[in-house]
């Protein structure tokens, strides 16, 4: 017995050491020189860089600050320095990305809906390095994020459990229907009951006053209206309101050039499949169509995201 705890003394004496002559020095040195201890599971101390604590050298500090995080390891001396690893902002109660999520993404979401009056967040925008924003999140590349969280490719579970917060501040789930329903058809129709016409210029721009929507304010309203015309934009939302549309008095009737890249495709799928090219009115495309007869973009329109219909 006197052997085994003389053993388990000196496994805690060397993981003492180790916390307190390598590992607290090289983080804090970490920290002096980044701002924070997101520490790269892939750093190592420099060797032979007198800047880091000598006895840090060739340290795997990733490794180590990953494992504190993950499988609790030295558990008894972050307790001890608790205070200390909080001034330093390490992150070991949680994972990085809940971080992320939690001190910066959902943050700056909230003021993006705050300040525009929508969460249309495009996949340019990075966060301002000012107030009102949360420091924390200061030069994210919010837009990015949310582009990701759309496509399912980061933060998926973090969404899926704040998916009620997220729907309460208009968050877009699919970022072109949202825009649609949010702030082009709601201008559409302040346009028409302003100006009780349908006819409008190119260079046409929403005043940022009422009665316009908040949504829309600033919104290069005429551009759209081109770009629907002229480039077959919202080709799929306009096709599932062109009644509501044509009530306001709007017909968006493709040029050319629209119609060669989005319609002649579907009729040339049409007549392979059934013959002809003489559409039925009431023909909707079937949703088993083979992705492989058509181009990316008309199988999104036979294909709509969940939240889209």
């Amino acid at each position: 017995m006197d052997t085994e705890l003389k053993e388990i003394n000196f496994a805690q004496s060397t993981l003492q050491f180790q916390w307190d002559e390598i590992i607290m020095p090289a983080l804090r040195h970490f920290y002096q020189v980044h701002g924070h201890t997101d520490v790269p599971c892939t750093f190592v101390v420099p060797d032979g860089d007198d800047a880091w604590p000598r006895l840090s050298w060739n340290w795997p500090l990733g490794v180590t600050v990953h494992c504190i995080r993950i499988d609790n390891a030295y558990a008894r001396q972050v307790t001890e320095s608790k205070e200390e690893l909080k001034e330093m902002k390490i992150c070991y109660e949680m994972t990085m990305p809940e971080r992320e999520w939690n001190e910066k993404i959902l943050p700056a979401l909230k003021i993006f809906h705050q300040l525009h009056h929508h969460c249309l967040v495009g996949r340019s925008f990075k966060v301002p390095h000012a107030a009102p924003w949360p420091e924390e999140a200061w030069d994210l590349r919010l837009g990015r994020i949310v582009n990701g969280i759309r496509t399912g490719s980061n933060y998926v579970e973090l969404a899926a459990r704040d998916k009620d917060i997220l729907n309460e501040i208009g968050f877009a789930w699919d970022h072109d229907v949202s825009i649609w329903n949010e702030r082009i058809i709601p201008a559409l129709q302040t346009y028409v009951a302003e100006f009780k016409t349908c006819r409008m210029s190119k260079s046409f721009v929403v005043p940022a006053c009422e009665p316009w929507p908040k949504s829309a304010w600033n919104m290069a309203l005429g551009t759209q209206v081109y770009n629907m015309k002229y480039r077959g934009c919202y080709f799929s939302c306009i096709g599932r309101d062109i009644d509501r549309l044509k009530v306001l008095g709007f017909s968006f009737e493709l040029r050319r050039q629209a119609w060669e890249k989005l319609v002649d495709p579907l009729l040339d799928i049409h007549e392979s499949c059934f013959g002809d090219k003489a559409v039925p009115h009431d023909f909707v495309i079937p949703s088993q169509i083979s992705r492989s007869l058509v181009p990316e973009l008309i199988y999104r329109i036979a294909h709509p995201a969940p939240n889209e219909g």
